[in-house]
């Protein structure tokens, strides 16, 4: 019983570092193309098309 809460807490734990991983990765992104000069619209427009692939 231990050993399962174990591994669904792990599991949740790694769900919710690869959301916060991700959310910065696309905010220092979108950070970097913008004092590049990229307007904001282009900047929407591409993070679009990401996709993240889960580890």
């Amino acid at each position: 019983m231990r050993s399962q809460k174990f591994i669904i807490n792990s599991a949740l734990n790694d769900a919710v570092l690869h959301e916060i991983i991700q959310s910065a990765l696309r905010h220092s992104t979108a950070s970097l193309l913008a004092s590049k000069g990229w307007h904001p619209k282009e900047i929407q427009e591409w993070l679009r098309t990401l996709t993240f692939i889960r580890p």
